[in-house]
């Protein structure tokens, strides 16, 4: 339990909601993430690709147009996928390298902020919980969470306006489309009419089902504003990390990369005769091939728990699970076990590939599993695809010897910096 009473934006944060209220809030926000929002959304995250490209292309222009000295990747990654959660979830375009002194990105990073009193804070909140809440000790700076409520209000305020003049409010952002949630209080049924994984996973990633009894399908003002920081709480250190060590893998395996240039190089091509990107993103086996293997490799999370709603009884084992025990899911260790994965310490995307997938699905889990699988997988994919397709074709990675160190961060392992040499295609 980690609410403590000491933020109430944190505590209406749909991971930190339980039973009904979970329910509730789950059922509000999986519209988001269907096919066709995703799609409408792609715009907003490739005006980030380009901030990136540009980024990279000023590093590159340094160096004399020839191969960069080494250049930390992860912070390249981080920013981009600020900028794209930004836009997404707020629809406000900022960079975050250009200008670090934006209120927008200095309080975004005071919420991952490692400092000696945030660690203490988490950590009191995790292992004393009862005094965190005696004390309303809470896991985020209050001071970034209260400028994102107002600063979400303002954007509230400014859309209400445009509304009222008459102006349609043409935005595709997730901002918008609770907006509209609430507005209509309604919710899209979970029918098929969208997809929301493809029927390989339907199963593993199943989504709950809007029933008959939940007659209030909007949010608060604070709830909307708590899952707009969600996308930024959950979504930043773990796509960047996991976007970096892609390209790290790759520049450790020469061959995987020009084998992921070939496929990417084809779409390209494709793309000339073809408007429509996102489709043809399902054609990349390779490419999902390479990202599944990195999560594999480097999950961002180290566990998953889940706490029971009810005693449960583990059949064959004689081991009850007793309603509110907490279960931890030693993400990383399964990952990594022989048992489930040959040579577990190998980069070997090839496992991934239809053909010679092997492993139970329930032992990889980047992303969870059930009912409670991570509400923002299909974005976080989609940004790192889109920034794979754009940087593998403009730009070759190659590795240093500078050795990999990693840390932990709360419950994600977070590389110090990733280096890594850029060239650019001819």
């Amino acid at each position: 339990e980690l609410r403590t009473g000491g933020n109430p934006i944190f505590e209406h944060m749909v991971g930190s909601k339980r039973d009904s209220e979970w329910k509730r809030i789950r059922s509000v926000m999986s519209p988001t993430f269907t096919t066709g929002k995703l799609k409408r959304m792609t715009s907003l995250i490739l005006e980030c690709v380009d901030t990136m490209n540009d980024n990279i292309d000023k590093i590159i222009a340094e160096s004399n147009g020839k191969l960069t000295a080494p250049v930390d990747m992860n912070r390249i990654t981080g920013a981009y996928v600020m900028e794209s959660i930004i836009q997404v979830a707020f629809g406000r375009k900022v960079s975050a390298l250009v200008d670090p002194n934006n209120p927008i990105i200095k309080n975004a990073r005071k919420i991952f902020s490692t400092s000696l009193l945030a660690l203490m804070r988490m950590f009191t909140v995790m292992i004393a919980p009862n005094v965190a809440k005696m004390f309303k000790i809470t896991m985020f700076n209050s001071k970034a969470t209260t400028f994102f409520r107002d600063f979400t209000l303002n954007l509230i305020d400014d859309r209400k306006r445009l509304l009222e003049t008459g102006s349609p409010v043409k935005r595709v952002d997730f901002l918008q489309l609770m907006l509209d949630s609430k507005r209509d209080n309604n919710n899209e049924a979970i029918d098929g009419s969208e997809e929301y994984t493809d029927s390989k996973s339907a199963e593993k990633y199943r989504e709950i089902q809007v029933t008959h009894d939940m007659t209030d399908k909007s949010l608060s003002y604070d709830e909307l504003i708590a899952q707009c920081l969600v996308f930024l709480v959950a979504g930043y250190e773990s796509t960047a990390t996991t976007l970096s060590m892609c390209l790290y893998s790759i520049a450790k395996h020469p061959e995987v990369q020009q084998k992921l240039y070939e496929e990417i190089n084809k779409f390209h091509e494709h793309q000339k005769s073809n408007a429509d990107p996102y489709e043809a993103f399902y054609a990349l086996k390779y490419m999902d091939a390479v990202i599944d293997e990195t999560l594999r490799l480097y999950a961002g999370v180290i566990f998953l728990d889940r706490a029971a709603n009810e005693d449960y009884e583990l059949k064959g084992t004689g081991i009850t699970i007793k309603k509110d025990h907490v279960v931890h899911i030693p993400i990383y260790a399964i990952h990594r076990d022989p048992e489930h994965f040959a040579d577990p310490e190998v980069f070997r995307p090839e496992r991934f590939l239809a053909e010679n997938i092997a492993h139970n699905p329930y032992t990889y889990l980047p992303f969870g599993a059930g009912p409670r699988n991570c509400l923002g997988m299909r974005l976080a994919q989609l940004e790192i695809k889109l920034a794979l397709i754009n940087l593998v074709h403009r730009y070759v990675f190659h590795a240093t010897g500078k050795r990999l160190e990693q840390g932990v961060g709360g419950f994600l392992v977070i590389p110090k910096s990733v280096d890594l040499r850029i060239e650019k295609r001819t």
